[in-house]
């Protein structure tokens, strides 16, 4: 996992992580037909890795703003290989995501009024995952614009 933070004209919290994948946080559950308690049947490996390599790396790199209170949009933009693309729900790893930064980034996911995810095929054979924070004041900031206006995961300076 290597990290960067970038500056935004939109977002006021930008950063990305280079080659990871993000678990999804699909959690199976089954019903006890006894006493009809639903019990969680699996938790998917690697997400507990994940949210600490994600935690710890913003605890490294702190804004003193945080952990942000108040109404937030959230962009997450996340490349994946090829194999995955179509195999991983948009909903699984964003949930991850936004777990990941409960605590440290803000006080809790419910602040989360906006979120938009999108994924996309790599055509580079990496992975690469971004993410946008805004405070929303009023009833700004329902219009979201891209991160980026050109493919900086493309970019070999950048991603190392």
């Amino acid at each position: 996992m290597s990290p960067k933070l970038y500056q935004h004209p939109f977002y006021n919290h930008l950063f990305g992580f280079f080659d990871t994948a993000i678990p999804s946080k699909r959690v199976g559950y089954k019903q006890d037909p006894q006493t009809k308690e639903i019990k969680v049947t699996n938790i998917p490996s690697g997400i507990f890795t994940f949210e600490e390599n994600v935690k710890t790396f913003l605890q490294e790199h702190p804004e003193p703003s945080w952990p942000l209170d108040g109404r937030l949009l959230v962009a997450i933009y996340y490349c994946q290989l090829e194999s995955e693309y179509r195999q991983k729900d948009i909903d699984g790893f964003s949930k991850t995501v936004l777990d990941s930064m409960k605590g440290t980034v803000y006080t809790d996911d419910k602040q989360v009024d906006a979120l938009y995810a999108f994924k996309f095929p790599s055509k580079t054979g990496r992975r690469h995952f971004f993410v946008g924070i805004k405070k929303i004041q009023n009833n700004e900031g329902w219009f979201i614009p891209p991160l980026f206006d050109s493919e900086p995961w493309m970019d070999s300076s950048i991603t190392g």
